[in-house]
């Protein structure tokens, strides 16, 4: 990772916990107390369903401005925000889905293409160990893919992919300005977790916990292809004839299993107007098949998962929201270096189901605060 990209998630991290300690600093009864924690109560929301559906979108239109190119700008958008909680006598199992789709149209490509494209399910139960209520076993699934095909794009029609086979030789895949590089659904990943967690705080305002355990990996993507970077070289031609020479490379399959742990800060602020989430995952492969794909070959170290991201959620109105979300994620036998995703959304939302806040009555014998939305 660049020390730019590298310092700008250092950056929003730092800000979210500077927000989050604000909000619990200025109220005496979040600061810590360690002498508390063996006595914290059992949550028992029940079931707890929600569904929140969103949309946005966006138009601009440039004629004859300078450093502009004409033409109108569209970006449209939807996502959808599910899931369903159980938390009920030191039981807490979390399930959820999250969808997000973006689309721009506008010059130079002049073509509908995919700005963010996301699906991923999150299910993790957790059970509390009743003499210690903040630390016991947890298990979890989650799967991540993308919806629509994936494609590389050119502002003209000299340019054409290739990619080096076994022996060394270039073969042209395709000539144009537009290329399919994943298809449907691909590339596709599971991920499989258990051990133990540990939770020193357990408030709206700040859930913050620890996991540790063993975790497995999953990745599906023979047939689909990923850009190396390379391009414009004298491999084929270079410049010389005057097309852009555009390297790919296959994608493979694997399974992983090793150890994992990770850490996560989330919580609601400010009567719930800001919510903000902050995770930092690492697995180290012990065990891996098809040892010969991937671009980076080496030592556990070397391969080494990572998975770090923020979310932050500004509440502008109850039906509109600004969104930010910055991942960054690192799978080295996939494809070498971190995958890095900024995004900034306005979006207007809708919950048919919302998400229950308080116990029912008949279960309000339990003081614990619902936990912050995992996912």
């Amino acid at each position: 990772m660049r020390v730019g990209k590298l310092s700008i998630f250092t950056a929003t991290l730092l800000a979210v916990s500077l927000v989050a300690s604000t909000g619990y600093a200025q109220e005496g009864e979040y600061m810590p107390d360690q002498a508390n924690l063996p006595d914290a109560k059992f949550g028992n929301m029940g079931l707890n369903p929600w569904v929140t559906i969103g949309a946005n979108v966006s138009f601009g239109h440039n004629y004859n401005v300078v450093g502009k190119q004409d033409g109108q700008n569209w970006t449209i958008g939807a996502s959808l925000d599910t899931g369903v909680d159980y938390q009920k006598d030191g039981h807490d199992w979390r399930n959820n889905i999250l969808l997000l789709e973006t689309f721009t149209y506008g010059p130079p490509i002049n073509e509908w293409i995919k700005s963010a494209d996301s699906l991923s399910f999150k299910s993790i139960y957790y059970y509390k160990i009743p003499n210690v209520p903040w630390l016991g076993p947890f298990a979890r699934f989650q799967l991540e893919t993308s919806i629509f095909p994936g494609a590389d794009a050119r502002s003209d029609e000299n340019n054409q992919w290739y990619k080096v086979d076994d022996l060394g030789n270039p073969q042209i895949l395709h000539t144009g300005k537009f290329f399919i590089l994943t298809n449907y659904g691909f590339p596709l990943t599971l991920r499989e977790a258990i051990g133990l967690f540990a939770r020193p705080f357990s408030k709206p305002e700040v859930e913050w916990e620890f996991r540790a355990g063993l975790g497995a990996t999953e990745v599906f993507a023979d047939g689909q292809l990923a850009l190396t970077g390379t391009e414009g070289d004298d491999s084929m031609g270079g410049d010389l004839d005057g097309i852009n020479d555009i390297e790919v490379r296959d994608l493979s399959n694997y399974v992983q299993f090793g150890a994992e742990a990770g850490m996560s800060i989330a919580g609601k602020l400010y009567k719930n107007k800001f919510s903000y989430k902050a995770w930092a995952d690492i697995m180290f492969p012990l065990v891996r098949t098809n040892k010969a794909a991937g671009a980076t070959q080496g030592n556990v170290a070397d391969l080494m998962n990572v998975d770090i991201g923020v979310r932050l959620e500004f509440k502008l109105v109850s039906w509109a929201t600004l969104n930010y979300e910055f991942k960054a994620v690192r799978q080295p036998q996939l494809v070498d270096g971190f995958q890095i995703q900024n995004l900034l959304l306005l979006t207007f939302k809708y919950s048919p189901v919302e998400k229950k806040k308080e116990a029912p009555p008949a279960e309000a014998a339990s003081t614990e605060p619902p936990a912050a939305t995992e996912g």
